[in-house]
């Protein structure tokens, strides 16, 4: 990072923008669409998927989203997740730096945060909110004017490759990296989600010598829409050790982003609670991963145990903090 010490590093990752990622190295890898019986795709462009809901009043929109919402809680937690806190630390320079919110950081079961789940119009209004003026303050046209040139600057142009999906998986990895520290100081086995396995003797020592981090964020418009987003990524070490060590010299693979839009219709609870468990599925060697065979049967899954010190779940999950 010395030789880019001209890019703004410190920087709210809500104001990302595409440099901040390359500079990272990393990079959004789409996944192919699902393709009707007739060979087209059922995937739109992401700047029709976001806004595909028809206007309804303020009242009932809301009503809509709650409604939502709780659909999506419910499914995961069927399928063996279980939303503890809502913002992920990004840390740099072995500090936390900034909380990264999202609408629920969900666990799934014996492991560390490994899933995500946020909304593009929340995403939005928390990028809004860095260009508002001070409560109290004087506004004027011409500031108004400078916020909004200064707020169009940082929106991305791929609404599907929002930048601030990638501080969100990076955010995640770094918690796991700091729990699984934690817990091998006391002991305990490592987190399931450090992927270490492989199927042979010299991608398995490096992959020893460099565990990486699994995790997965699921992104939906408020309201039932025609589509989700899933992304993954499988986030090395080495890579993290570039924002604990800024100042050292750390090589490191590309993180590749994978992505895919899971066309969504017809839209409905019902729908989602039989989807959501096959589109994001459980990390590999984690207990419990069966839980999705008992969502599509209907059954509800067993939800695991609250970590240490960690928030109770409560309804104020709906709420982007």
């Amino acid at each position: 990072m010395r030789e880019h010490h001209h890019t703004p590093l410190y920087v709210h990752p809500i104001v990302w923008t595409s440099g901040q990622v390359r500079l990272l190295g990393c990079h959004f890898a789409p996944k192919e669409p699902r393709m009707d019986r007739n060979g087209q795709s059922d995937a739109k462009p992401a700047a029709e998927q976001v806004s595909t809901a028809p206007q309804r009043s303020q009242q009932k929109q809301r009503y809509q989203e709650l409604i939502w919402n709780a659909a999506i809680y419910d499914s995961l937690k069927r399928s063996g997740y279980r939303a503890v806190e809502f913002n992920a630390g990004f840390r740099f320079g072995q500090h936390t730096l900034v909380p990264v919110p999202t609408n629920g950081l969900f666990w799934a079961p014996s492991i560390y945060p490994f899933l995500a789940y946020v909304n593009y119009e929340a995403v939005e209004v928390l990028r809004s909110k860095r260009f508002a003026p001070w409560p109290g303050s004087r506004d004027s046209a011409a500031a108004a004017k400078v916020r909004d040139i200064m707020l169009r600057a940082v929106q991305p142009p791929n609404k599907a490759e929002d930048p601030y999906i990638a501080a969100i998986l990076i955010a995640m990895a770094q918690e796991q990296q700091i729990l699984g520290r934690v817990a091998a100081s006391e002991g305990a086995p490592s987190s399931p989600t450090q992927s270490t396995a492989s199927e042979d003797t010299d991608s398995e020592t490096s992959s020893q010598e460099d565990p990486s981090f699994e995790v997965r964020v699921l992104v939906a418009p408020n309201t039932a829409p025609q589509f989700l987003s899933v992304y993954s990524a499988s986030v090395p070490s080495s890579f993290l050790a570039k924002l604990e060590w800024p100042s050292r010299f750390s090589p490191s693979p590309p993180l590749q982003i994978a992505y895919r839009q899971v066309p969504f219709s017809p839209s409905g609870p019902e729908r989602l609670r039989d989807l959501l468990p096959r589109v994001i599925g459980m990390p590999s060697g984690c207990e419990g991963s069966d839980a999705s065979d008992a969502a599509e049967d209907g059954q509800s899954a067993e939800a695991p145990a609250s970590p240490p010190d960690s928030p109770a779940c409560s309804s104020s999950w709906l709420v982007l903090l």
